[in-house]
Formats: structure tokens, sequence, C-alpha cells
């Protein structure tokens, strides 16, 4: 299922944090596919974030490529600023991909809600809490973990727990089958969650060194959000405005993680009615 749009939901403002944030991994990932492999592999170890250097301040100098040659991937940064550029940082065209659709889709929504800034602050905060929880699930783990994943976690959270009902127009695949349906909100990012939650649990044990898919990022960026307080401010910022205006995997060894209820409960459905017609 791969989601287009979520058209029952209007916006008052441009959404440029979320359209920058889509460019900056964007040129990331150019720059990782004009890149050779070596170079790539180097990139990926200096700049995305690899648990052991975090939690026991160890740094990754060298690497072994072969039986006698080693390369240099020693960060020219520090070790807690990995937090932040892994985030920009993606494993393939299918990680990319499917993060940035996500993040299209789902994004402008929230940063209409929280303001420009507070989104930011926002994602940062859940890709933070994705980092964290990946490293807690293995803190001497010396694979790079990169991808906006958590962060896009949260911000899927975040929707879930504001439109639950939206309907999201999603492409459904199957074999040689291909239909464009509606679905709500919290059916499809709730079973999207649900195959993160078990995969992250599958993924458990000593098979987790080998790479693959972040899934506990995927899990911590959501449960950063879980706390209500953060949607109810952000609910009732939009139900203050209703009363004047409106209402309302991995590749090549690495570790990467891929890829709200409308404020109208207890008012009059003209209001809703209302809002639509005006916007």
């Amino acid at each position: 299922m791969f989601p287009i749009s979520d058209s029952d939901l209007k916006t008052r403002s441009r959404p440029f944090v979320n359209v920058t944030l889509i460019a900056l991994c964007f040129a990331v990932f150019i720059y990782e596919l004009t890149s050779g492999e070596s170079q790539r592999l180097i990139f990926f170890y200096q700049f995305g974030l690899i648990p052991k250097e975090v939690a026991h301040s160890w740094d990754a100098l060298w690497l072994q490529t072969g039986p006698d040659t080693f390369v240099d991937i020693a960060s020219p940064i520090p070790n807690w600023a990995t937090m932040f550029t892994s985030m920009f940082m993606h494993g393939g065209w299918m990680h990319f991909g499917g993060n940035m659709l996500f993040l299209w889709v789902f994004g402008d929504n929230i940063e209409d809600r929280f303001g420009h800034f507070r989104y930011l602050l926002f994602y940062l905060a859940a890709g933070l809490a994705a980092v964290w929880l990946q490293i807690a699930v293995d803190t001497t783990s010396t694979v790079p973990t990169i991808g906006a994943s958590g962060a896009i976690a949260g911000v899927l959270g975040a929707y879930i727990l504001l439109f639950p009902y939206s309907r999201i127009r999603t492409a459904v695949i199957f074999i040689f089958f291909i239909t464009i349906i509606r679905i709500p909100a919290i059916v499809l990012l709730g079973f999207w969650f649900l195959l993160q939650f078990f995969s992250g649990l599958g993924s458990l044990g000593p098979s987790s060194q080998t790479g693959g898919v972040a899934y506990w990022a995927h899990i911590g960026g959501q449960a950063r959000h879980q706390p209500k307080y953060l949607a109810k401010r952000a609910s009732r910022r939009a139900c203050g405005r209703a009363l004047t205006c409106h209402s309302t995997g991995g590749a090549g060894g690495f570790s990467c993680h891929c890829f709200f209820h409308i404020c109208t409960e207890g008012r009059p459905k003209w209001l809703l009615r209302s809002y639509t017609e005006r916007n």
C-alpha cells in the first residue's frame, strides 16, 4: 500500500519546512548516488550514527575492506552530531522513496498545525528519540544507522493522533492488480506501526548486528509523541482557531531505517462544513 494524498484536509500555510527537509534529503541522496562505492561506504561510516560511538564514547577510525586493506573512516564531526546528520542519509532508492513519499503526504498537515518552527523542533526531537531507542537496543553495535524514518515515524504518530479518521487516498498493489482506495489514517498508519513493532521484535537477537532496517528507530519516533499532551496542545490550537476561522532495509551491511481526530468532537457539524467551504 502506498499513500498518495490526504485531500480531505486543507492547509492554511505553505509547508516550506517540510519541503526543505525533503530537499535536503534529496541533495544528500544525489551525493550518495554520484559517489563511488568505496566513497559511499566511508560517507556512511563518517556521518551515519554508530551506536557504540555515542553510548560508549568510542571512535571508529579504520575499516578493513580487504585482507590487508584499511580505509580511514574517522568522522570529521563530533559523535553526537551524527545523530542529526544520519537523519538525512538513505541506503537506496526504496529507502529514500518510501520515506519521502510518507513525509510529503503527511508532513504538511502537521507543520500547518504546529507552526513552522515548532514542526522543525518536533521533527528533530522525533528523530533523536528514534536514535536513542535504536542505541538502547544494542549499545555495542558498530553498524551505521542512517535514514529519516525515525523522524518521519514521529510525524506519522502525530498525524494518527490528530487526524485518525482522515481518509488517505492509497494505491493498493497486489501482483498485477492495482486500485486506488480511501483508507482511514488510523487503519493505514496503525497497520504500519504494528508491522514495525513485530518486525522489531523479530530483529532482536544475535542477527541484529548484521544490519537491515532499524525497526526500533521507527517505533521510537512514534513513541516519542504518544504522550497525549503534545496532541492536545496541537488540538487546542486548532480548536481555538475554529472559533474564529476554522476547525480542526538495509543495503550493503548497513542498518538503514527506511522508509490525529479532526477537532470537531463536541462541536456542531456546520462548523466543519463552514470551514470546508471557506477553504
